[in-house]
């Protein structure tokens, strides 16, 4: 569009884009598994000495698996949409309301306070 573009580093991922840039060059299959891999490596997250916690680089085939009919998962948190969220909601609503997607029900945490009770409730209900 003829106007200049500053991309900042972001320290809220493992890797930069450039790394993940040198990562993927030169590859003909960009699999994330083994992106994933490279990461835990050089990370040492996830991992016994070399090899990985537990033994395996990944459960992807136990994560396909159906929910058993008697498991009903419990409801998620949800949250009344603060002020400024509401007023995000009427925008997007008036603005895009052509577009795929649901508004409602919202319900998602959007403060880090709201973040945290959301992230206590999934460890403590949810994952188990």
């Amino acid at each position: 569009m003829g106007i200049p573009v500053e991309i900042r580093s972001d320290d809220r991922f493992l890797c930069s884009r450039a790394g993940f840039a040198d990562w993927a060059q030169g590859r003909k299959d960009l699999r994330m598994e083994f992106f994933y891999r490279t990461m835990r490596r050089q990370t040492g997250w996830l991992m016994d000495g070399e090899k990985p916690a537990g033994g395996r680089w990944n459960y992807d085939s136990e994560n396909r698996k159906t929910l058993p009919r008697q498991v009903i998962p419990p409801p998620r948190l949800c949250f009344a949409p603060d002020d400024i969220t509401s007023e995000v909601m009427t925008l997007v609503r008036r603005r895009f309301a052509d577009h795929f997607g649901d508004l409602e029900p919202f319900g998602w945490a959007v403060t880090r306070g709201e973040a945290l009770e959301a992230l206590g409730f999934f460890t403590a209900h949810c994952l188990p």
